[in-house]
């Protein structure tokens, strides 16, 4: 028998995970990237590379934020 979590909706904002979860979820592949044995295909250095990316990108948008509100 399998046993089922449910989770709290204590918000009306909050997402609603059940109609969300049925959706599924996207898988992505990059071209070019073979698997290991052990089923993994992730690039450690693509993935670093690409956390630099959206560091500076999130970095630069939230300067730009606070001089255009002065919010954060």
């Amino acid at each position: 028998t399998s046993k089922v979590l449910s989770l709290a909706h204590t918000n009306p904002r909050h997402l609603d995970f059940e109609n969300s979860a049925k959706d599924g979820a996207s898988l992505f592949f990059r071209d070019g990237h073979l698997a290991k044995n052990d089923g993994n295909s992730v690039d450690l250095d693509i993935e670093t590379s690409e956390m630099g990316k959206n560091s500076t990108m999130y970095l630069a948008l939230s300067s730009a934020l606070k001089k255009y509100r002065g919010v954060i």
